[in-house]
């Protein structure tokens, strides 16, 4: 009984069978090593499968799947208007003192500046953040501390936190860091803590944060008009979003009831921290994802095609092995360990190609526009994906020749002696099949791909409003040196601004608080001279701009009424102000908006309108332009104080006559020569701009596009095999034809038309697929349909197309075949 029991454990069953799995992979290698060109074929079809999709699902499982680097990052949240939008202070405070359902909330606020004391000053990216964050997420400091509530008084010293880069950057990873001290702007600020290495935050927002400080809010506790504020909470536990999200409903609605002139009609969304970071992205990571999947399955049904046509070829051999008494189990064994062994060597080569392809995407890809990607890697997740990947289509790739060679008849196999080979009806129905389902992956893929070129060609074709080519954009900063002062601040900018102008080859030169596409969006509420106040929640709102003199000429963007900003518009002048025509339109239907006066925020200082012009894309290529507002930088001190300390930094933008990219040292040592203090950042050309604006088309669009390439491929492939293996098959028959008169353009005719009829259903098949699965695509398209005809007649062309080329060679070689030879084999 013991022994029994014993013989049917797994273990001992496992290794019962070893010595027939040690014989059967044995077998296998020396018979694929007798077809080093179908094995080189076969290896590199799932090289190319498995390789893109673990590629791919590296990517996916960094982006998507793995949890935030938080404690229980489930129970994070991000609170914001509806838009989504940053609140106020003041609201801020009221949700942290209201809420009954977060257990703490914490908030944060974009910040940066000069790091000074280096050779040089550098930009630095960081936050201010509530002393509760850190505990919030629940990450702890590698060395010293992080904020605790006492940093947040307004009588506290200066403290920050640096990042891991930032404390080997700065400090040569020095272990008495902590206490020392560093300069940004002309604050003195002593560092406290240094976080983990692996630490990111905010991961979807200010993704390249390096320095965080505490958020004081005790001058903006009433503030409700300020939205700056980024709200991050934690859930209590068992307690859900939906539940959370009623209760804020409900604080809203009381706070748009207490301060109607602030927070009416307001709203407030409760969104986990986790798809706030990843929503942007996936749909597009899904889609690119079951692409390279179907590329796997063309790879599977190509290995499984010259497994046949191979299996055809051996017919006999297999039929004398039955004879002998071999067993069908035992061949259809076989084939599996053969495709098998195929797929674990194409696996290992797959996972060679696979890290190959996330090094050069991280490295294409523009640093921190794909959310995590600094997480994306080839680790052991992705080596585990790629291992099953290997197992599983081996088997799968198998089972088709492991059936036809333990089901073909005996008898008909030996008959045929030497007289050639005969493959059976079955057998070309299954390989006609297998050629048909790759038509019809490769049409759906090519449908992607050539939908993704139609977007992105309506995308470039976009009007931004200005003329990217040959234009230069540097940010400047003169926060932390003499050239701060207001006083001096706008004679500093013209001096740099002359002393670029003058150099060859510049041909136009200004700056901006915010140049679009590039820069940072502010917005200001507004209204009309002469007509009745808003009521609370309905005042119209603009992005507003603070410009120099000739800005519109640079950017050529023109000014369809009016005229520009000039060196006459300063603190003493009359305060004037440019819109943009979406703004005059729906103010002015009949275009008189020249003269008219507006005010903004609560100010009563009138600014007069003295050019209208035209909309211009703002942070987004894909969206429409808002409102827009443009002030003299000459008059910016005057009724935007509160926003003073903000023009320390600027945008200079640089119009050349050729390639700007060569013009990029000589701009810099221009501002040098003005002031050597002055910290100069982001310095790249506009077409670069825009190109990191529209990422995440482009990348859809190279990715789709190369796995369709290979999917066209291996389909191309798996036709040629399918009917140069099928002509092998019917040499004796169309020589005997051709021997009673048969003409060689009927026999060219003949095969074409025979072997293009998987072609002609695959690509049916395909269609109908595509044009259901390409309704997934609509959230990554602009300006074209999933159904988008051009697009669908294209592919169809493309596809019969390819069949022809692959199938017109075999066919030819057949028209061909001389009748003697062919005789000579009966």
């Amino acid at each position: 009984i013991y022994e029994s029991r014993l013989t049917r454990h797994p273990a001992h069953r496992l290794k019962a069978h070893m010595p027939t799995i040690a014989r059967d992979l044995r077998l296998a290698l020396r018979t694929l090593g007798r077809s080093p060109g179908f094995s080189a074929i076969a290896v590199l079809a799932f090289a190319l499968g498995i390789g893109a999709n673990s590629a791919i699902f590296s990517v996916v499982n960094s982006v998507l799947l793995h949890p935030l680097a938080y404690a229980e990052p489930e129970r994070l949240v991000v609170a914001e208007h509806a838009g989504p939008s940053p609140v106020a202070p003041a609201t801020f405070l009221d949700w942290r003192r209201q809420s009954t359902t977060f257990q703490d909330m914490a908030a944060a606020q974009a910040w940066g500046g000069s790091l000074r004391g280096a050779e040089r000053p550098e930009s630095i990216v960081g936050l201010r953040v509530t002393g509760n964050m850190f505990a919030l997420l629940g990450v702890p400091p590698a060395k010293g501390r992080t904020f605790t509530p006492a940093d947040d008084r307004a009588d506290a010293q200066p403290v920050v936190v640096i990042s891991n880069s930032l404390w080997q950057r700065k400090f040569n990873s020095a272990d008495d860091a902590i206490g020392r001290e560093i300069v940004i702007d002309d604050v003195t600020h002593t560092v406290v803590g240094v976080m983990p290495p692996s630490f990111r935050f905010a991961p979807y927002w200010v993704t390249k944060a390096e320095i965080w400080a505490p958020f004081i809010l005790a001058d903006r506790v009433t503030d409700r008009v300020g939205k700056s504020v980024r709200v991050f909470a934690r859930l209590k536990p068992g307690v859900t979003p939906e539940r959370a999200q009623a209760e804020m409903t409900a604080i809203m609605n009381r706070l748009a009831q207490q301060y109607p002139e602030s927070s009416a009609k307001e709203t407030v969304s409760i969104v986990s921290l986790h798809e706030r970071v990843i929503g942007g992205v996936r749909p597009m990571l899904w889609v690119l994802l079951g692409t390279v999947g179907f590329v796997l399955m063309i790879a599977c049904a190509n290995v499984a095609n010259l497994m046949l046509a191979r299996a055809s070829g051996q017919r006999r051999d297999v039929a004398v092995r039955l004879a002998l008494g071999a067993s069908r189990w035992q061949l259809a064994r076989q084939s599996i360990t053969e495709s098998g062994s195929l797929a674990l060597l194409g696996g290992i080569a797959g996972l060679a190609l696979a890290y190959a392809l996330i090094h050069t995407l991280t490295t294409l890809l523009p640093p921190d526009t794909l959310p995590r990607q600094r997480e994306i890697g080839l680790d052991l997740d992705v080596v585990l994906f790629g291992a099953i990947t290997s197992v599983l289509t081996g088997i799968v790739a198998g089972l088709i020749p492991a059936w036809h060679s333990a089901h073909g008849n005996v008898g008909d196999a030996l008959k045929e002696g030497g007289r050639g080979g005969s493959e059976g009806k079955g057998a070309h129905r299954t390989r006609s099949f297998l050629v048909m389902a790759e038509i019809a992956l490769a049409f759906v893929l090519l449908i992607g791909a050539g939908l993704m070129i139609r977007s992105f060609a309506s995308l470039l074709s976009l009007d931004p409003g200005f003329d990217p080519s040959n234009l230069l954009s540097v940010e400047i900063s003169v926060a932390g040196t003499k050239q701060s002062e207001p006083s001096r601040r706008a004679h500093f900018y013209r001096e740099v601004l002359e002393r670029i102008s003058n150099l060859p080859g510049v041909q136009s030169a200004s700056a901006i608080n915010h140049a679009p596409i590039t820069g940072d969006v502010w917005g200001t509420r507004y209204r009309i001279e002469g007509r009745a106040e808003p009521l609370p929640g309905e005042w119209p709102s603009a992005v507003y701009r603070v410009a120099e003199p000739r800005y519109f000429a640079t950017m050529r963007t023109r000014i369809v009424q009016g005229r520009d900003f000039t060196a006459d518009d300063n603190l003493q002048a009359q305060p004037v102000v440019i819109v943009n025509e979406s703004l005059a339109r729906k103010h002015w239907h009949k275009g008189d908006a020249l003269g008219k006066r507006i005010m903004t925020g609560d100010s009563t200082r009138r600014l007069t309108i003295v050019g209208i012009v035209r909309d211009v894309k703002q942070a987004d290529w894909q969206a429409n332009p808002r409102d827009e507002l443009y002030f003299p930088l000459g008059q910016s001190e005057d009724y935007l104080t509160r926003k003073a300390r903000h023009y320390e930094a600027i945008t200079l933008l640089i119009r050349t006559h050729n390639d700007p990219s060569g013009k990029i040292a000589s701009v810099l040592q221009a501002i040098e020569s003005s002031d050597p203090s002055v910290l100069i950042s982001n310095a790249t050309t506009m077409h670069r701009a825009v190109a990191n604006n529209t990422w995440r088309s482009r990348l859809a669009l190279f990715l789709l596009a190369a796995f369709a390439i290979v999917a066209l491929a291996l389909a191309i492939t798996g036709i040629y095999g399918v009917i140069s293996h099928a002509v092998s098959m019917r040499t004796h028959e169309i020589g005997v034809r051709i021997a009673l008169g048969a003409r060689s353009s009927q026999v060219l005719a003949e095969c074409l038309l025979q072997n293009l009829a998987p072609v002609i259903a695959g690509t049916f098949a395909g269609g109908v697929c595509a044009a259901a699965l390409s309704r997934l695509m609509v959230t990554m398209l602009y300006g074209v349909k999933p159904t988008d005809p051009l697009t669908y007649v294209s592919v169809v062309a493309l596809m019969l197309g390819a069949g022809l080329f692959a199938a017109f060679w075999p066919a030819l070689q057949a028209s061909r075949v001389d009748p003697l030879v062919a005789l000579r084999r009966l």
